[in-house]
Protein backbone atom coordinates (compact mmCIF):
# COMPACT_ATOMS: atom_id res chain seq x y z
CA UNK A 1 0.00 0.00 0.00
CA UNK A 2 1.34 3.59 -0.65
CA UNK A 3 0.61 4.48 2.66
CA UNK A 4 0.30 3.78 6.20
CA UNK A 5 -2.85 5.37 8.30
CA UNK A 6 -1.43 6.76 11.36
CA UNK A 7 -3.41 9.28 12.46
CA UNK A 8 -6.52 9.54 14.99
CA UNK A 9 -8.50 11.92 12.64
CA UNK A 10 -10.89 12.52 16.21
CA UNK A 11 -7.96 13.51 18.37
CA UNK A 12 -6.70 15.32 15.75
CA UNK A 13 -9.72 17.51 15.05
CA UNK A 14 -10.67 17.96 19.00
CA UNK A 15 -7.10 19.66 19.18
CA UNK A 16 -6.95 21.79 16.53
CA UNK A 17 -10.62 23.11 17.55
CA UNK A 18 -9.19 22.99 21.23
CA UNK A 19 -6.46 25.32 19.89
CA UNK A 20 -8.05 27.68 17.78
CA UNK A 21 -11.16 28.81 19.66
CA UNK A 22 -9.33 30.73 22.58
CA UNK A 23 -7.26 32.40 19.70
CA UNK A 24 -10.25 33.04 17.53
CA UNK A 25 -10.10 37.09 18.36
CA UNK A 26 -6.68 37.02 16.16
CA UNK A 27 -7.79 34.84 13.02
CA UNK A 28 -11.09 35.53 12.72
CA UNK A 29 -10.99 39.23 11.80
CA UNK A 30 -8.69 41.24 9.83
CA UNK A 31 -5.81 43.15 11.82
CA UNK A 32 -6.59 46.85 10.43
CA UNK A 33 -10.30 45.83 10.43
CA UNK A 34 -10.34 45.95 14.07
CA UNK A 35 -9.13 49.57 14.69
CA UNK A 36 -8.91 51.36 17.28
CA UNK A 37 -9.08 48.06 18.84
CA UNK A 38 -6.69 46.19 16.60
CA UNK A 39 -4.39 44.49 19.22
CA UNK A 40 -7.12 43.26 21.29
CA UNK A 41 -6.76 39.87 21.38
CA UNK A 42 -2.40 39.76 21.20
CA UNK A 43 -0.36 39.38 23.92
CA UNK A 44 1.22 42.34 24.59
CA UNK A 45 4.80 40.74 25.21
CA UNK A 46 4.19 38.83 22.09
CA UNK A 47 4.10 41.76 20.08
CA UNK A 48 7.16 43.75 21.31
CA UNK A 49 9.04 40.77 21.52
CA UNK A 50 8.49 40.62 17.80
CA UNK A 51 8.58 44.20 16.58
CA UNK A 52 12.47 43.48 15.53
CA UNK A 53 11.49 41.00 13.56
CA UNK A 54 9.30 42.96 11.10
CA UNK A 55 12.74 43.97 9.85
CA UNK A 56 11.92 41.93 6.25
CA UNK A 57 15.30 39.92 6.30
CA UNK A 58 13.61 38.51 10.03
CA UNK A 59 10.27 38.14 8.77
CA UNK A 60 11.67 35.68 5.66
CA UNK A 61 13.75 33.76 8.53
CA UNK A 62 9.90 33.30 10.63
CA UNK A 63 7.82 32.66 7.10
CA UNK A 64 10.12 29.37 6.80
CA UNK A 65 10.10 28.50 10.49
CA UNK A 66 13.69 29.38 11.24
CA UNK A 67 14.66 31.33 14.00
CA UNK A 68 11.53 30.72 16.63
CA UNK A 69 13.35 28.65 18.72
CA UNK A 70 15.36 31.76 19.43
CA UNK A 71 12.55 33.81 20.97
CA UNK A 72 10.91 33.56 24.63
CA UNK A 73 9.94 30.28 25.41
CA UNK A 74 6.58 31.28 25.21
CA UNK A 75 6.70 32.11 22.05
CA UNK A 76 8.35 29.23 20.73
CA UNK A 77 5.89 26.45 22.21
CA UNK A 78 3.35 28.60 20.48
CA UNK A 79 4.83 28.30 17.51
CA UNK A 80 5.91 24.46 17.83
CA UNK A 81 2.59 23.82 18.39
CA UNK A 82 0.91 24.92 15.24
CA UNK A 83 3.94 22.81 13.60
CA UNK A 84 2.38 19.59 15.02
CA UNK A 85 -1.20 20.18 14.84
CA UNK A 86 -0.20 20.77 11.28
CA UNK A 87 1.82 17.66 10.52
CA UNK A 88 0.59 15.02 8.60
CA UNK A 89 1.83 11.62 7.04
CA UNK A 90 3.90 12.06 4.25
CA UNK A 91 2.47 9.80 1.70
CA UNK A 92 4.52 8.00 -0.81
CA UNK A 93 4.37 5.68 -3.39
CA UNK A 94 5.74 2.23 -3.51
CA UNK A 95 7.09 2.78 -7.23
CA UNK A 96 8.23 5.83 -9.61
CA UNK A 97 5.73 7.20 -12.41
CA UNK A 98 7.15 4.90 -15.65
CA UNK A 99 8.17 8.02 -17.36
CA UNK A 100 9.22 7.47 -21.38
CA UNK A 101 11.17 10.61 -23.25
CA UNK A 102 8.40 12.19 -23.90
CA UNK A 103 6.44 12.61 -20.75
CA UNK A 104 8.21 15.64 -19.49
CA UNK A 105 7.82 17.71 -22.69
CA UNK A 106 6.26 21.00 -22.17
CA UNK A 107 5.45 20.17 -18.58
CA UNK A 108 6.78 23.24 -16.27
CA UNK A 109 8.87 22.14 -13.11
CA UNK A 110 6.38 22.49 -11.03
CA UNK A 111 3.68 20.50 -12.64
CA UNK A 112 6.42 17.57 -13.27
CA UNK A 113 6.73 17.66 -9.16
CA UNK A 114 3.13 17.37 -8.54
CA UNK A 115 2.55 14.40 -11.11
CA UNK A 116 5.62 12.34 -10.53
CA UNK A 117 4.43 12.70 -6.48
CA UNK A 118 0.64 12.05 -7.25
CA UNK A 119 -0.17 9.67 -10.59
CA UNK A 120 1.93 6.39 -9.26
CA UNK A 121 -0.18 7.36 -5.77
CA UNK A 122 -3.25 7.32 -7.15
CA UNK A 123 -2.53 4.44 -9.52
CA UNK A 124 -1.39 2.19 -5.96
CA UNK A 125 -4.64 3.57 -4.41
CA UNK A 126 -6.82 2.42 -7.46
CA UNK A 127 -4.84 -0.86 -7.53
CA UNK A 128 -5.27 -2.01 -3.65
CA UNK A 129 -9.37 -0.93 -3.85
CA UNK A 130 -9.80 -2.88 -7.01
CA UNK A 131 -10.94 0.19 -8.75
CA UNK A 132 -12.04 0.46 -12.81
CA UNK A 133 -11.55 4.17 -13.89
CA UNK A 134 -10.94 7.94 -13.17
CA UNK A 135 -13.37 10.30 -13.23
CA UNK A 136 -11.20 13.98 -13.04
CA UNK A 137 -12.62 17.27 -12.29
CA UNK A 138 -11.32 21.13 -13.20
CA UNK A 139 -8.78 18.50 -14.91
CA UNK A 140 -8.13 21.65 -17.71
CA UNK A 141 -5.85 20.55 -20.62
CA UNK A 142 -5.26 17.13 -18.77
CA UNK A 143 -1.90 16.86 -17.63
CA UNK A 144 -3.09 13.91 -14.67
CA UNK A 145 -5.79 12.49 -16.80
CA UNK A 146 -3.24 11.78 -19.82
CA UNK A 147 -0.39 10.89 -16.95
CA UNK A 148 -2.97 8.23 -15.45
CA UNK A 149 -4.14 6.87 -19.01
CA UNK A 150 -1.12 6.19 -20.85
CA UNK A 151 1.25 5.63 -18.22
CA UNK A 152 -1.15 3.11 -16.23
CA UNK A 153 -3.82 2.25 -18.86
CA UNK A 154 -6.51 3.61 -17.28
CA UNK A 155 -9.90 4.33 -18.59
CA UNK A 156 -9.96 8.37 -17.37
CA UNK A 157 -12.89 11.15 -18.07
CA UNK A 158 -11.79 15.15 -17.85
CA UNK A 159 -14.20 17.17 -16.56
CA UNK A 160 -13.64 21.07 -16.95
CA UNK A 161 -15.83 23.97 -17.52
CA UNK A 162 -13.52 25.64 -20.05
CA UNK A 163 -13.89 24.41 -23.44
CA UNK A 164 -10.85 26.18 -24.98
CA UNK A 165 -8.18 24.26 -22.89
CA UNK A 166 -10.04 20.73 -23.56
CA UNK A 167 -9.73 21.30 -26.95
CA UNK A 168 -6.32 22.51 -25.97
CA UNK A 169 -5.66 19.23 -24.62
CA UNK A 170 -7.19 16.91 -26.96
CA UNK A 171 -5.10 18.13 -29.49
CA UNK A 172 -1.48 17.94 -27.49
CA UNK A 173 -2.81 14.06 -26.44
CA UNK A 174 -2.86 13.81 -30.08
CA UNK A 175 0.00 14.89 -30.63
CA UNK A 176 2.22 13.47 -27.84
CA UNK A 177 0.46 10.03 -27.51
CA UNK A 178 -0.59 8.84 -30.97
CA UNK A 179 -0.54 5.34 -30.55
CA UNK A 180 -2.41 5.23 -26.86
CA UNK A 181 -4.89 2.60 -26.78
CA UNK A 182 -6.58 4.08 -23.42
CA UNK A 183 -7.18 8.12 -24.86
CA UNK A 184 -8.67 10.68 -22.05
CA UNK A 185 -11.97 11.39 -22.87
CA UNK A 186 -12.77 15.35 -22.58
CA UNK A 187 -16.58 16.20 -21.85
CA UNK A 188 -17.11 19.97 -20.99
CA UNK A 189 -19.05 20.25 -17.54
CA UNK A 190 -19.54 22.55 -14.59
CA UNK A 191 -20.08 20.76 -11.68
CA UNK A 192 -22.32 22.55 -9.34
CA UNK A 193 -23.26 21.86 -5.33
CA UNK A 194 -25.70 19.25 -6.34
CA UNK A 195 -25.16 17.80 -9.52
CA UNK A 196 -26.59 14.83 -10.77
CA UNK A 197 -25.27 14.63 -14.13
CA UNK A 198 -21.94 14.26 -12.49
CA UNK A 199 -22.77 12.03 -9.75
CA UNK A 200 -23.93 9.59 -12.80
CA UNK A 201 -21.08 9.55 -14.07
CA UNK A 202 -19.28 7.90 -10.77
CA UNK A 203 -20.13 4.14 -10.08
CA UNK A 204 -18.74 2.14 -6.61
CA UNK A 205 -15.40 1.28 -8.29
CA UNK A 206 -14.82 5.05 -9.87
CA UNK A 207 -11.84 6.75 -8.41
CA UNK A 208 -13.17 10.95 -8.88
CA UNK A 209 -9.60 12.90 -8.55
CA UNK A 210 -9.88 17.06 -7.90
CA UNK A 211 -6.26 18.54 -8.01
CA UNK A 212 -7.01 21.80 -6.64
CA UNK A 213 -10.22 22.23 -6.44
CA UNK A 214 -11.84 25.67 -5.90
CA UNK A 215 -13.94 26.71 -2.86
CA UNK A 216 -17.13 24.99 -2.94
CA UNK A 217 -15.86 22.97 -5.90
CA UNK A 218 -14.04 20.85 -3.29
CA UNK A 219 -17.47 20.29 -1.38
CA UNK A 220 -19.54 19.42 -4.24
CA UNK A 221 -17.42 16.68 -5.10
CA UNK A 222 -17.42 15.68 -2.00
CA UNK A 223 -20.50 15.11 -1.47
CA UNK A 224 -20.95 13.90 -4.94
CA UNK A 225 -18.54 10.63 -4.37
CA UNK A 226 -20.28 10.17 -1.17
CA UNK A 227 -23.60 10.20 -2.84
CA UNK A 228 -22.25 7.19 -5.22
CA UNK A 229 -20.41 5.54 -3.20
CA UNK A 230 -16.78 6.30 -5.25
CA UNK A 231 -13.24 6.74 -4.27
CA UNK A 232 -11.77 10.00 -4.29
CA UNK A 233 -8.73 11.84 -4.16
CA UNK A 234 -9.69 15.54 -3.00
CA UNK A 235 -7.39 18.75 -2.47
CA UNK A 236 -9.02 21.65 -1.66
CA UNK A 237 -7.68 25.39 -2.54
CA UNK A 238 -9.17 29.20 -2.66
CA UNK A 239 -10.96 28.50 0.78
CA UNK A 240 -11.93 32.48 1.22
CA UNK A 241 -14.90 31.26 -1.94
CA UNK A 242 -16.59 29.06 0.38
CA UNK A 243 -20.29 30.11 2.12
CA UNK A 244 -19.73 29.67 5.41
CA UNK A 245 -22.30 26.91 5.39
CA UNK A 246 -20.22 24.99 3.49
CA UNK A 247 -17.83 24.71 6.61
CA UNK A 248 -18.53 22.99 9.79
CA UNK A 249 -19.66 19.60 7.85
CA UNK A 250 -19.01 17.07 10.54
CA UNK A 251 -20.64 15.96 13.32
CA UNK A 252 -18.01 16.73 15.63
CA UNK A 253 -17.30 20.11 13.82
CA UNK A 254 -21.46 21.18 14.40
CA UNK A 255 -20.94 20.46 17.85
CA UNK A 256 -18.14 22.41 18.57
CA UNK A 257 -18.34 24.82 15.35
CA UNK A 258 -15.28 27.51 14.61
CA UNK A 259 -16.83 30.78 13.33
CA UNK A 260 -15.44 30.70 10.04
CA UNK A 261 -16.43 33.92 8.25
CA UNK A 262 -14.02 35.50 4.99
CA UNK A 263 -11.25 36.93 6.70
CA UNK A 264 -10.73 33.32 8.19
CA UNK A 265 -11.38 31.68 5.34
CA UNK A 266 -8.49 34.32 3.31
CA UNK A 267 -6.02 33.18 6.24
CA UNK A 268 -5.95 29.55 5.44
CA UNK A 269 -5.84 30.11 1.73
CA UNK A 270 -2.87 32.13 2.35
CA UNK A 271 -1.18 29.26 4.33
CA UNK A 272 1.72 27.78 3.09
CA UNK A 273 2.62 30.24 0.08
CA UNK A 274 5.82 31.02 -0.96
CA UNK A 275 7.46 34.19 -0.62
CA UNK A 276 10.51 35.74 -1.46
CA UNK A 277 12.17 38.83 0.48
CA UNK A 278 11.32 41.33 -2.02
CA UNK A 279 7.51 39.91 -1.80
CA UNK A 280 7.94 40.32 1.96
CA UNK A 281 9.16 43.81 0.96
CA UNK A 282 6.68 45.16 -0.86
CA UNK A 283 3.59 43.60 1.26
CA UNK A 284 4.80 45.55 4.31
CA UNK A 285 5.00 48.39 1.99
CA UNK A 286 1.46 47.99 1.33
CA UNK A 287 0.29 47.57 4.81
CA UNK A 288 1.72 50.51 6.25
CA UNK A 289 -0.04 52.57 3.32
CA UNK A 290 -3.06 50.85 4.01
CA UNK A 291 -3.13 50.64 7.72
CA UNK A 292 -2.97 54.61 8.28
CA UNK A 293 -5.37 54.87 4.79
CA UNK A 294 -8.00 52.88 7.33
CA UNK A 295 -6.97 55.47 10.29
CA UNK A 296 -7.85 57.86 7.93
CA UNK A 297 -11.02 56.47 7.01
CA UNK A 298 -12.06 56.25 10.37
CA UNK A 299 -10.67 59.36 11.95
CA UNK A 300 -11.22 61.87 9.64
CA UNK A 301 -14.29 60.52 7.61
CA UNK A 302 -15.62 58.31 10.29
CA UNK A 303 -16.44 55.51 8.34
CA UNK A 304 -16.30 52.30 10.63
CA UNK A 305 -17.14 49.53 8.84
CA UNK A 306 -15.49 47.33 6.30
CA UNK A 307 -14.49 49.00 2.76
CA UNK A 308 -13.58 47.68 -0.49
CA UNK A 309 -11.01 49.96 -2.13
CA UNK A 310 -9.99 47.24 -4.98
CA UNK A 311 -6.52 46.42 -6.31
CA UNK A 312 -4.25 49.91 -6.42
CA UNK A 313 -1.83 49.54 -9.36
CA UNK A 314 1.71 48.11 -7.50
CA UNK A 315 3.72 51.16 -8.37
CA UNK A 316 1.33 53.71 -5.45
CA UNK A 317 2.95 52.13 -3.05
CA UNK A 318 6.33 52.96 -3.90
CA UNK A 319 5.12 56.67 -4.43
CA UNK A 320 3.79 58.98 -1.89
CA UNK A 321 1.31 58.30 0.43
CA UNK A 322 -0.75 61.81 -0.34
CA UNK A 323 -0.60 60.32 -3.85
CA UNK A 324 -1.81 56.68 -3.07
CA UNK A 325 -4.14 58.34 -0.85
CA UNK A 326 -5.83 60.67 -2.91
CA UNK A 327 -6.41 58.30 -5.68
CA UNK A 328 -7.79 55.89 -3.37
CA UNK A 329 -10.52 58.26 -1.65
CA UNK A 330 -11.47 59.20 -5.78
CA UNK A 331 -12.54 55.36 -5.79
CA UNK A 332 -14.96 56.00 -2.70
CA UNK A 333 -15.72 59.30 -3.63
CA UNK A 334 -14.34 60.64 -1.19
CA UNK A 335 -12.90 64.50 -0.83
CA UNK A 336 -10.08 65.09 1.35
CA UNK A 337 -9.94 69.25 1.35
CA UNK A 338 -6.02 69.23 3.04
CA UNK A 339 -2.96 69.65 2.01
CA UNK A 340 -0.64 67.03 0.81
CA UNK A 341 1.90 67.79 3.69
CA UNK A 342 -1.00 67.72 6.18
CA UNK A 343 -1.67 64.11 4.99
CA UNK A 344 2.07 62.88 5.08
CA UNK A 345 2.03 64.72 8.40
CA UNK A 346 -0.89 62.12 9.63
CA UNK A 347 1.05 59.58 8.83
CA UNK A 348 4.01 60.62 10.14
CA UNK A 349 2.56 60.64 13.74
CA UNK A 350 4.56 58.87 16.38
CA UNK A 351 1.81 56.95 18.14
CA UNK A 352 -0.20 55.96 14.43
CA UNK A 353 3.56 54.90 13.42
CA UNK A 354 4.27 52.94 16.48
CA UNK A 355 0.77 51.24 16.06
CA UNK A 356 1.87 50.11 12.47
CA UNK A 357 5.23 48.93 13.52
CA UNK A 358 2.68 47.21 16.23
CA UNK A 359 0.10 45.57 13.58
CA UNK A 360 2.86 44.36 11.18
CA UNK A 361 4.50 42.49 14.50
CA UNK A 362 0.48 41.18 15.07
CA UNK A 363 0.51 39.96 11.95
CA UNK A 364 3.52 37.56 12.83
CA UNK A 365 1.50 35.82 15.19
CA UNK A 366 -1.73 35.87 12.82
CA UNK A 367 0.32 34.44 10.07
CA UNK A 368 0.83 31.28 12.34
CA UNK A 369 -3.03 29.99 12.23
CA UNK A 370 -3.40 30.07 8.44
CA UNK A 371 -2.46 26.16 7.99
CA UNK A 372 -3.55 25.32 11.48
CA UNK A 373 -6.64 26.49 9.97
CA UNK A 374 -6.36 24.80 6.89
CA UNK A 375 -5.79 21.92 8.19
CA UNK A 376 -9.00 22.44 10.67
CA UNK A 377 -11.07 22.81 7.13
CA UNK A 378 -9.46 19.20 5.57
CA UNK A 379 -10.06 17.79 9.13
CA UNK A 380 -13.61 18.32 9.21
CA UNK A 381 -14.13 17.21 5.42
CA UNK A 382 -12.43 14.09 6.29
CA UNK A 383 -14.62 13.40 9.39
CA UNK A 384 -17.70 14.36 7.42
CA UNK A 385 -16.86 11.66 5.10
CA UNK A 386 -16.16 8.58 8.48
CA UNK A 387 -19.85 9.92 9.25
CA UNK A 388 -21.16 9.25 5.85
CA UNK A 389 -19.89 5.76 6.28
CA UNK A 390 -16.26 6.36 4.06
CA UNK A 391 -12.62 5.23 5.34
CA UNK A 392 -10.48 8.65 5.00
CA UNK A 393 -7.02 9.34 4.96
CA UNK A 394 -5.21 12.51 5.17
CA UNK A 395 -1.61 13.00 3.99
CA UNK A 396 1.37 15.23 2.28
CA UNK A 397 1.98 14.62 -0.91
CA UNK A 398 4.25 17.06 -2.33
CA UNK A 399 6.97 19.30 -0.93
CA UNK A 400 5.62 22.33 0.06
CA UNK A 401 8.90 24.00 -1.18
CA UNK A 402 7.74 23.61 -4.68
CA UNK A 403 3.73 23.21 -4.18
CA UNK A 404 2.50 24.80 -1.27
CA UNK A 405 -0.74 23.50 -1.58
CA UNK A 406 0.46 20.06 -0.31
CA UNK A 407 -2.73 18.72 0.95
CA UNK A 408 -4.64 15.58 -0.08
CA UNK A 409 -7.82 13.63 1.18
CA UNK A 410 -8.47 10.02 0.44
CA UNK A 411 -11.53 8.69 1.00
CA UNK A 412 -13.22 5.23 0.00
CA UNK A 413 -15.64 2.65 0.79
CA UNK A 414 -15.08 -0.96 2.34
Amino acid sequence: MCYTPNMNLEARHEALISFLLPYQDIWKNEIMLQYPNSLDGYPMAWIEELMPWVAPEKTLQLTYDQGWDTLSAELSAFHQQTQTLCSFPQLTATRALPTTPDTWVKIIPKKQHELERLAPILAEFIKVHRLNDVVDIGGGLGHLAQTLAHHYHLPVLSLDMDEKLQTAGLRWQAHKWPNSRFPVRYQTHRIDHHDQAFIDLLRPNTLTTGLHTCGGLAVAHLKAAQVAGSALANMGCCYHKLETSETNLSQASKERPLPWGLYSLTLASGAHHKVSLDDIIFRNQVKRFRYILHFLLHDHFGITTPVKLGNADPKSYVGSFADYTREQLSRLNLNYTGTDKALEDFRMEESRQLLVEQMLAAALIRDQFGRVLESALLVDRALWMKDQGHQVEIGEIFDAKVSPRNLILLSWKN
